[in-house]
């Protein structure tokens, strides 16, 4: 059993896989959300064709920035070391540096050197449900977009201390088997997608779509609030006719029974 991340580097990733084989054993990382409620529904949802043809996805977290730092520096004080911590066995094999909250115990995401970032912090386990449920294998296209603020120090140089402030990365896949060609859209830090149009003005999505602390109030209260537009939604994305239901009627009936003891349940 691992955590997060289990290795840095594509290269990295590789080279454990070749040893994993070659070994003859099983690793398994920490993505619990996989064996969810949700998770499940969501591959039901999409397999029985309840929302038509996925070619769209938008996913997101308000992190970083909110639970921990990025687009900074290396802190220049030293504090001291707690007494309960062995800073040289929880720097391991890392290059050298002083002790500082900034890194440990768990401000470490947004650095390079121990991290990787908002996206692969809470992109393991939120973009595992599109990948997982759309048989998405390689993106064919990848175009990231980063704030410059935090992104560059002494002027004009990159910032490899820590990841960018907030992102936005875009990724296209091919079609796969049945399925058509799909954009998955990726934004970090403070930024969103747009709301959908059947959301009433005053009303949002809710600040991350996978959260420990927030999946079981944020998540529930924003369907039971918005169900109505989000069946709405739901129906005007299931392709031609969807409009009447006709043979999506008895799926979505379902959907929205399940929902609701979800919902109930959180």
């Amino acid at each position: 059993m691992s955590k997060k991340p289990m290795t840095h580097t594509l290269h990295e990733c590789r080279e454990l896989t070749k040893a994993a084989k070659a070994a003859g054993v099983m690793t398994s990382m920490g993505n619990q959300g996989h064996a969810s409620e949700g998770s499940r529904l969501t591959n039901e949802w999409i397999g029985a064709g309840v929302i038509g043809e996925v070619r769209e996805v938008h996913a997101w977290t308000d992190r970083a920035g909110k639970l921990w730092k990025q687009g900074i520096r290396f802190p220049a004080d030293r504090p001291a070391v707690p007494a309960s911590l062995d800073w040289n066995l929880w720097l391991g094999p890392m290059r050298e540096r002083p002790y500082h909250p900034a890194y440990a115990h768990f401000a470490w995401r947004g650095w390079w050197d121990f991290g990787t970032g908002a996206l692969g912090d809470m992109g393991c386990h939120i973009v595992d449900h599109p990948v997982w449920a759309l048989k998405l294998g390689a993106p064919s296209h990848v175009e990231a977009r980063i704030t410059h603020d935090g992104s560059y120090i002494d002027g004009d140089k990159p910032n490899f201390e820590s990841f960018p402030i907030a992102s936005i990365i875009y990724y296209d896949f091919p079609a796969r088997e049945n399925m058509p060609p799909v954009r998955m859209t990726w934004y970090d830090g403070g930024l969103m997608p747009p709301n959908p149009p059947e959301l009433p003005p005053a009303s949002s999505c809710p600040a991350t779509v996978f959260s420990t602390s927030q999946q079981r109030e944020d998540v529930p209260r924003f369907a039971r609030r918005h169900a109505a537009a989000l069946a709405a939604g739901i129906a005007r994305g299931s392709g031609e006719g969807a409009q009447d239901h006709g043979a999506l009627a008895g799926p979505l009936r379902g959907m929205g029974q399940r929902l609701q003891r979800w919902t109930e349940a959180g």
